[in-house]
């Protein structure tokens, strides 16, 4: 039998090497293209955890937060505070409760002596005695600069909810049916900047300016959120 020509081998060879160069660049194309994507998705998944931890407003209520709401509008009837426009009971995991009042022209909040019944908020609730902590009288436009953003925020909630075990339960009402709730607000976003604003609300001695700016920083977000869809 005849020998292949070494003309033949080198061209057999080349062509050969040439398929293993064009198989390895697909390998490695579809590695970077593999690579790329990961990156990608760890940056998105970088992202969404930003959003979720800063841009995150209230909640919803459900059945549930349903019973704190109407639990706490019963005690703002008892106590005489059934025309406030806004508020917020506080629950915490280790300090007793607290209801803040947005009324027409003041902020008045009341420390709750005696956990609230999960099961039963609002016979627990009405039972416990309060007692007036904090109250800052505010102007009518000064009131409603800081209680619009809340309220907005409350009729429109709208973030996925979030629980835990420990940490502060907040509860928003306002008006006859409007309910949100969040569960440990944080972040820089208008959930976090809410907590801020009920937190120095029941100082105290709250500061309206801190309040003001707080409520600025909420639609100055609100209004770059829109701006930016």
């Amino acid at each position: 039998m005849e020998r292949p020509r070494p003309i033949v081998i080198l061209a057999i060879s080349i062509a050969m090497l040439a398929v293993l160069a064009f198989i390895g660049h697909i390998i490695g194309s579809k590695k970077q293209q593999d690579q790329e994507y990961l990156d990608s998705a760890a940056e998105l998944d970088k992202i969404a955890s930003f959003r979720f931890e800063n841009d995150r407003g209230l909640s919803p209520c459900d059945a549930h937060e349903r019973k704190f709401f109407w639990a706490a509008q019963s005690k703002l009837i008892a106590i005489g505070e059934s025309n406030a426009d806004l508020w917020v009971l506080v629950e915490a995991a280790f300090s007793e409760p607290e209801l803040v009042v947005f009324g027409a022209d003041y902020i008045r909040t009341y420390r709750i002596f005696g956990q609230i019944d999960f099961r039963s908020p609002e016979s627990s609730l009405l039972s416990a005695t309060q007692q007036r902590i904090s109250a800052v009288s505010l102007t009518r436009f000064e009131q409603f600069e800081i209680v619009n953003p809340i309220v907005r925020h409350t009729r429109y909630a709208m973030t996925a909810r979030e629980y835990g075990y420990d940490g502060v339960n907040l509860y928003f009402g306002s008006g006859e049916d409007s309910c949100a709730f969040a569960w440990t607000p944080r972040g820089a976003g208008p959930g976090g900047l809410i907590a801020e604003m009920v937190a120095e609300a029941s100082n105290t001695a709250p500061s309206t300016e801190k309040l003001l700016e707080l409520a600025r920083s909420i639609d100055r977000l609100d209004s770059a959120r829109q701006a930016g869809q």
